[in-house]
């Protein structure tokens, strides 16, 4: 049976002897090498125990005298480049006509130019006379520095006087040298930095992304959004790099070039004024000499009993964290409980309701990682205490638990005062919202939706004004009224 065998060390060639070229098949009387101490010539394939005599495939034949060195030589018409790794390997077959048992052989080359020495390269044939294909590879630290050479000796019994016998050698071959190209991270093709420049290759890209804006979008309790875009004459995408708290803190986002990247900066804190430095790179590394600073203010936490935002955990830990809503239907018996998961590193996430000590409720995914299930049948004024968990792939996170009582209103803290203050109507409502006032002006409503996005303000400066909800979709809302008392929160239901 035909065995592989692969020696460490590198044979590279580009032609072989008298114009030839590889492959070196010996298909004619010029791939005949010189004999010194062996007999070189041209026979047939005689095959084996598993291939058939061939008398079209001509193979070279060695027969040895018992020297010491005895060899067979061609000298090259182009010379051997072992320098170049690219083709570093030269393949062949060989076997003994009859069963010599393990015989040691040498591949030399010498003859090198500029002075370069010799590379040479032992290997053994096995005990039979089946043909063994060899790969025989370049190592420098093994077999000599690298160099151009002219000559190729075989030694058909490498310093063993005494031995006689007759090898078959065919099908000498080399793998070609792939094409220099201008994205193989090496120096060539005339390029002057690794993969571009030169004549050949691509200009190097030395312009940074221009035009370059950043800005800042929703902003919440925990979290901004920033507005990114900038353009690069290359095409590829932006690093956007943002850093604030004086660079305590920092996060990457990257987007395609010329189109806007929203970005959400989330884990931060409540009431708080934040300064956001922001730059742009492109592939290459070249960066926009502008650092733009952006500034936004976090909203007051209107979390409570009945909708907010957490990173509390039970079981496992939230990178980011995650929103809540729970709302009594109009049924008065009928509890529906929101989580939205913020974290960005949890991929599979599936969502349920965990009631102690052992009820486990499936939720649905909205969309996105929003997961929402209705607890039927719930009696008026009772306290339902629960968590959300959330197996993901690879672990399992469980929020804080939460105790909810049905039927509760939840009007973001409202107090007495601002109950007795304030009217709402109608709500819910298909339309718009009137709220009104005892005796003051109301200065600013914002409205939000149950993830805290800011989606309407108004400025009324009046005691009575009206809120348009035509645009939102239904659901449930908070207003967030100022007046000159201070701040309150109403619960707006849009049907």
């Amino acid at each position: 049976m035909m065995k592989k065998i692969t020696l460490l060390c590198i044979l590279l060639t580009v032609s072989f002897g008298y114009s030839q070229t590889l492959p070196f098949d010996f298909s004619s009387a010029n791939q005949e090498f010189n004999d010194s101490g062996s007999v070189a010539n041209l026979t047939t394939d005689p095959g084996d125990s598993d291939e058939a005599a061939d008398p079209s495939n001509a193979v070279m034949e060695v027969i040895t005298g018992g020297g010491d060195w005895d060899n067979v030589t061609i000298t090259f018409a182009t010379r051997v480049d072992l320098s170049v790794s690219a083709t570093n390997s030269i393949s062949f077959r060989m076997k003994a006509t009859t069963d010599l048992g393990v015989r040691n052989h040498l591949l030399k080359f010498e003859g090198g130019a500029n002075g370069a020495g010799v590379s040479e390269v032992a290997f053994s044939t096995e005990a039979g006379t089946e043909w063994q294909e060899f790969s025989l590879d370049y190592d420098t630290a093994s077999h000599g520095a690298p160099g151009d050479y002219d000559k190729v000796f075989l030694f058909t019994d490498a310093g063993t006087g005494g031995l006689t016998g007759t090898f078959l050698i065919d099908d000498i071959s080399a793998p070609e040298a792939a094409p220099e190209t201008c994205s193989d991270g090496i120096l060539n093709n005339g390029e002057t930095a690794i993969d571009c420049g030169g004549i050949n290759c691509d200009a190097c890209d030395v312009t940074a992304p221009t035009p370059f804006t950043a800005t800042a979008g929703t902003i919440a309790a925990f979290s901004v959004e920033l507005l990114l875009n900038a353009t690069d004459d290359s095409g590829g995408d932006i690093t956007y790099d943002i850093s604030y708290n004086a660079g305590a803190n920092t996060a990457q986002a990257t987007g395609a070039s010329g189109v806007e990247e929203a970005y959400v900066v989330s884990g931060l804190t409540p009431s708080t004024a934040y300064t956001f430095d922001v730059t742009a790179s492109d592939a290459s590394g070249n960066t926009n000499v502008s650092t733009i600073m952006v500034s936004a203010s976090t909203i007051a936490d209107s979390s409570n009993d009945c909708q907010g935002f957490s990173t509390e955990a039970l079981e496992g830990a939230f990178s980011t964290g995650y929103n809540y809503t729970f709302v009594t239907e109009p049924s008065g018996t009928d509890v529906t409980i929101t989580f939205e998961i913020l974290d960005t590193d949890k991929t599979g996430i599936v969502g349920e309701v965990f009631i102690a000590p052992s009820t486990f409720i499936g939720m649905t995914n909205t969309g996105g990682n929003t997961f929402t299930t209705t607890l039927s049948s719930q009696v008026d004024a009772s306290v339902i205490t629960f968590s959300g968990r959330f197996p993901y792939a690879g672990g399992l996170v469980r929020t804080k638990d939460f105790s909810y009582t049905v039927g509760d209103d939840c009007t973001l803290g409202i107090n007495d005062l601002a109950k007795t203050t304030f009217s709402l109507f109608p709500n819910p409502t298909q339309n718009s919202w009137t709220v009104k006032t005892k005796n003051e002006n109301i200065s600013s409503i914002r409205v939000f939706d149950i993830l805290g996005k800011n989606v309407l303000s108004l400025a009324p400066k009046t005691s009575e004004t009206t809120i348009n909800g035509s645009s939102l979709k239904a659901g449930l809302y908070f207003a967030q009224i100022k007046t000159a008392n201070g701040i309150s929160s109403l619960k707006l239901v849009k049907n």
